[in-house]
């Protein structure tokens, strides 16, 4: 009897009971969506690979994480705590793959409470060529031009020489890799300094360290200047002695820092002829000394040595008087 009682007032209006039993569900569940939150993260896609096989062609640097759960986790979570891989290693054969991408907590969100997690995109084309390495030169990338007046004479890099590796398409027959760049413009000192050697692609990495030493030596421009009909300064000429006249005046080549070259003029340079070894009238051949300003050179004097005539003061009158 009881049992039969219970049963009619269970389905004693039976249409608003269950009614109110559906609308309580709904309010549950409406409760449970309005409650969560969704962000969307962009995180790093990372590849392993076996050790004989590299990647060979480009990726997408990270993939579209939307991350769903209770809005108070939600607020707290960023791309860092996510790791999203592609799962090569189990290839060892070169090749073109197609490879799921997984999005995986790190630790330091592993408590965070339930998250749904979606990738996009969900998979990736990888393509794997042989791991290789080569021995290459380290080449300075040279930009601008020194000083005026100055010039680049030696450089050093150290090590001149270094191992890459990286997909055998992109290794093989490969002689050569650039630093990055280094600005010499205005420079008139020698330097040194640690660069950074530039990869020329992303699938090649240096290794055993990826910077070098490098020395560079600078000095002055050396130019070389020629002046003709160079003015001789006879010196010790003897007593009642003259001089009548020289074959011909020299010119003189020399050369030096282009800064102090191209400021030289003819009254620079002193060409002298010693003449205290003549005590008679006649025909003489002198050598030629020449003094330059510090930091020139002479490279030529030419001629070398001239002829003078030397007349007496007597005979010098006597021809001034018949004229």
């Amino acid at each position: 009897m009881r049992i039969s009682t219970y049963v009619d007032r269970l389905w004693n209006n039976w249409p608003v009971k269950t009614l109110a039993l559906a609308v309580a569900v709904l309010l549950f569940f409406f409760n449970q969506v309005i409650s969560l939150d969704e962000t969307v993260l962009s995180v790093a896609l990372e590849v392993a690979t076996a050790e004989n096989l590299a990647v060979a062609d480009e990726l997408p640097e990270t993939v579209r994480v939307r991350v769903r759960g209770d809005e108070s986790v939600v607020q707290m979570i960023s791309a860092s705590d996510f790791v999203a891989t592609v799962r090569a290693a189990d290839i060892t054969v070169a090749g073109e793959y197609r490879f799921p991408v997984f999005v995986e907590r790190r630790t330091s969100a592993r408590d965070l409470g339930p998250l749904d997690l979606f990738v996009e995109p969900d998979s990736v084309r990888v393509t794997l060529d042989e791991r290789v390495t080569e021995t290459v030169r380290v080449v300075p990338e040279i930009r601008g031009f020194p000083a005026r007046g100055y010039e680049l004479v030696q450089t050093f890099v150290t090590p001149a020489e270094v191992e890459i590796e990286g997909p055998k398409r992109f290794v093989d027959g490969r002689e050569t890799v650039a630093t990055e760049p280094i600005d010499l413009s205005g420079r008139t000192s020698s330097f040194t300094l640690r660069l950074s050697i530039s990869p020329p692609n992303p699938f090649i990495t240096v290794r055993g360290g990826s910077t070098v030493e490098y020395r560079a030596v600078f000095q002055p421009r050396i130019v070389g200047m020629t002046f003709t009909d160079v003015p001789i300064d006879m010196r010790s000429l003897f007593p009642g002695l003259n001089l009548a006249g020289v074959s011909e005046l020299p010119s003189v080549e020399v050369e030096g820092p282009l800064l102090d070259v191209e400021q030289l003029v003819i009254s620079d340079i002193r060409i002298e002829a010693d003449l205290a070894a003549i005590t008679q009238p006649g025909s003489y051949t002198v050598p030629l000394e020449v003094t330059l300003p510090d930091d020139v050179s002479l490279i030529t004097v030419s001629p070398s040595e001239v002829t003078v005539e030397i007349t007496g003061l007597s005979e010098e009158s006597e021809d001034e008087g018949e004229s």
